[in-house]
C-alpha cells in the first residue's frame, strides 16, 4: 500500500508481476475488497467486470451443491464481544430472528465459550461447526444469514444467501461498510447503536420478502 508500509511494498514487487494499490486506511473511494482483489486477475478476464452474480460465484466457493433450507442461521461468535457489541444484544437478536422463522446458531468449534453463555441466555442450542467445509455448507443452505462483520459474511456474499450484516458504530462507518459489505447477495448493513437488534429484525423480515420467502 504505497508509503503506508514502504518496505512491505518494496519487497512485494520484488516477487510479483503485477501489483495493485490498496491504501491500509478507509479508501475515500468507497470500493469494496472484493473489487480490489478481482483486479488481479483482470488481464485473464479480456476486460470482464467482475460477476455479482451469485449462481456464477457459488460453484467456486462450496466443493457440492447445497440445497437451500428453511433456517435462519445466526453466527455466534466472541468477535460479537471484540466489536464491542453487548453480549445482551446479541442474545435479543437471537431471539428475535426466531419470531420470524426457524433459527439455526452456528459456532467454530473454538469459541464453544461463548457460545454456550449465549445457550445459557437465550435457551436456543447453538451448533459447533468443525470444519471449514461444514461452515460454509452452514451458511449456503441458510435461508439468511445474521452475524457481525466477519468471514461470514462474505462467504454468503458469495453463495447469494441474504444477509443482516451488523457493523460496530463508529466514524466513517459509510466507508467501512462500502468496503465490506456482502459482494453479491442481497444485503444491509446495521449499525449497531442503540436498538440495533430491532433494526436487525425488521431489515431480515424485508430481506426474506424481498428473496420470495415466507416469515411467521
Amino acid at each position: 500500500n504505497g508509503w503506508g508500509k514502504p518496505l512491505k511494498t518494496l519487497w512485494l514487487r520484488t516477487i510479483l508481476t503485477t501489483t495493485r494499490y490498496r491504501p491500509a486506511g478507509l479508501d475515500a473511494r468507497g470500493r469494496n475488497e472484493c473489487d480490489v482483489l478481482f483486479t488481479l486477475g483482470s488481464a485473464l478476464l479480456g476486460g470482464a467486470k467482475p460477476s455479482r452474480d451469485a449462481h456464477v460465484l457459488r460453484p467456486f466457493v462450496l466443493d457440492s451443491d447445497v440445497p437451500r433450507g428453511d433456517s435462519i442461521v445466526v453466527q455466534i461468535t466472541d468477535k460479537w464481544d471484540r466489536l464491542g457489541i453487548a453480549f445482551d444484544d446479541v442474545v435479543r437478536v437471537l431471539r428475535l430472528a426466531g419470531t420470524l422463522g426457524p433459527v439455526r446458531a452456528i459456532s467454530a468449534a473454538n469459541e464453544m465459550n461463548y457460545a454456550t453463555r449465549v445457550t445459557l441466555a437465550s435457551g436456543i442450542p447453538v451448533e459447533r461447526l468443525d470444519t471449514l467445509t461444514a461452515w460454509k455448507c452452514a451458511i449456503a443452505a441458510g435461508r439468511a444469514l445474521i452475524a457481525p462483520d466477519s468471514g461470514a459474511i462474505h462467504v454468503a456474499g458469495m453463495v447469494g444467501t441474504p444477509t443482516i450484516a451488523v457493523f460496530p458504530a463508529i466514524a466513517r462507518l459509510a466507508r467501512q461498510t462500502a468496503r465490506w459489505a456482502p459482494w453479491a447477495a442481497p444485503s444491509e448493513t446495521i449499525a449497531a447503536a442503540a436498538g440495533w437488534p430491532e433494526r436487525a429484525a425488521t431489515g431480515l423480515r424485508k430481506l426474506l420478502l424481498e428473496t420470495g420467502h415466507s416469515v411467521r
